[in-house]
């Protein structure tokens, strides 16, 4: 029996590409990528960001939107037994440029080691822009958290400083203006701060 997986979830500000394997029974069932508890992805999100794992669609949603974070799966179609990986087979692996074209993707990870294998095997001109993490499954007894909140809190970081770097060469090449640089800088600082936010127009996608 072939079994089809998630549409993308993504919008056009998204900048972290997370992908997966394929839907388990449990995320099949319930409509949306992670259902099983057991799995550690959506506490590593959370706790990666300061934040309450999800536990709602909703909320779900709103973590990865908020944090410019799209979600799918190597695979868009295959046949499987249960949840098991190892048993994916005549799959149809998901066109990524439906992401890619119409988001401002500057990393993408992989989730698992299946994952990790289908996307070389068809994606492998993206692997310079990949990251590949260890499975959030329980079935990995062997997880270690901080495998995966080191990368993301580090993206979050360089995407941050990559935008201070282009405020300061902006306000150091003002002109015809009558306020000066501190001020402006400041107000800068506090507005960005205030709003949790960086401008998306001064980021150069790197996944084209």
């Amino acid at each position: 029996m072939i079994y089809k997986g998630f549409l993308p979830f993504f919008d056009e500000n998204s900048e972290i590409l997370i992908l997966g394997s394929f839907p388990s029974v449990i995320s099949r069932e319930t409509n949306f990528y992670y259902g099983n508890k057991q799995n550690r992805f959506w506490k590593i999100l959370g706790e990666a960001f300061g934040e309450p794992a999800p536990e709602t669609i909703g909320e779900k949603q709103a973590l990865l939107k908020n944090h410019k974070i799209a979600l799918w799966d190597v695979v868009a179609e295959c046949e499987i037994t249960g949840s098991l990986d190892s048993t994916i087979k005549n799959y149809k692996v998901a066109d990524l440029q439906k992401v890619l074209d119409n988001a401002k993707i500057k990393k993408i990870i992989l989730n698992g080691g299946k994952a990790k294998e289908i996307f070389l095997k068809n994606y492998k001109y993206l692997s310079d822009s990949a990251l590949f993490l260890p499975s959030t499954s329980p079935l990995n007894t062997r997880f270690d958290k901080t495998i995966w909140l080191n990368p993301v809190n580090s993206f979050v970081s360089q995407f941050c400083a990559c935008n201070w770097f282009f405020i300061e060469k902006a306000l150091s090449m003002r002109a015809n203006t009558n306020l000066s640089v501190p001020f402006i800088r400041i107000n800068l600082y506090r507005l960005f701060y205030t709003a949790k936010t960086i401008p998306k127009y001064i980021y150069r996608p790197i996944c084209r």
